[in-house]
Formats: C-alpha cells, structure tokens, sequence
C-alpha cells in the first residue's frame, strides 16, 4: 500500500457520486450465510459489471455492501452517464429482488482506485441520506438537486 503522503490529494474535484446498500446483507453474513453472500455479490457484481450502461465512463467500488459509483466532474453529460447506470443497476436489483437503499449527490469528492482511498462530502452526503431513508428506493440529495437545476437538468425526465 503507497504511503498517505503520495496520495494526490489535490485531485479533488465536484463529481456526481451515488450510494447504494444492499439491505438484509449484514443479516447473512452475521448468520454466516456464505452461499448467501456470494450468491448476492455474483449477482450484484455482474449486474453492474456488464449490465446496460456499463459502457458509461463511470467508476465504482465497493465494500462490503456498499457499491459507490462515481464520475469524473460534476458536468451535465456525466449526470446523465450515472443516472443511467445507476437507473439500469437499481432495475438489475429490483428484477432479481435484492432489497436496496441508495442516493446520489453533487460535490467535492476525491477518488483515488490505487489506494484504495475514496473521501468527499459529496460521498457523505449520498450516504447519509441513504441511511436516513426508511424505503427501499433511491434519492437525490438536495446538494444532487441543486447542481441539477444549475445545469437546467430537469428533475420530471
């Protein structure tokens, strides 16, 4: 693993960033379900590996079983690559009845695949709203909204 110190730190910029959890994920591997829990990831990694949009030049990781995608800047061409990548994931999880919370933001974000390192208060923000809601479904946070209406991206497509 490269030293904090040789992180590009100054490679932070405003990106799209969407937050998405698998729900009742915890419950199977607290049961020690591991048939379970491959099963979901196999499906889930897939899904979003190859799934429609996959060609999309929109990142992702993720851990444990949180999937983090995200974009290079906050432009309205690439609004418009997450929310159809997100939109095709979130159809693959509905088709095949994974339960699932998600949000998608706006703002300063800092993503470095190398090390592993993915911090920005766009990032915090999709998450916490996403941990906030009491459905299943998928949100835009008010910071997601605002850049939106900036870029006269209307919210009723």
């Amino acid at each position: 693993m490269k030293p904090i110190s040789s992180i590009p730190w100054h490679r932070t910029r405003n990106r799209w960033v969407a937050s998405i959890d698998l729900l009742g994920f915890s419950e199977l591997v607290r049961k020690k379900h591991w048939i379970g829990v491959r099963s979901v990831y196999e499906q889930v990694q897939e899904r979003l590996a190859n799934g429609a949009h996959s060609t999309n030049p929109v990142e992702y990781v993720w851990f444990s079983d949180t999937f983090l995608l995200y974009t290079k800047n906050d432009s309205a061409k690439s609004f418009w690559q997450i929310e159809s990548r997100t939109r095709a994931f979130i159809n693959q999880l509905i088709l095949h009845r994974i339960p699932f919370r998600g949000a998608m933001s706006c703002g300063n974000f800092f993503a470095h695949k190398q090390s592993k390192t993915f911090v920005g208060a766009a990032f915090v923000d999709a998450y916490k709203q996403s941990e906030s809601q009491m459905w299943i479904g998928h949100s835009f946070t008010k910071a997601a909204i605002d850049r939106m209406k900036e870029l006269g991206i209307r919210r009723d497509r």
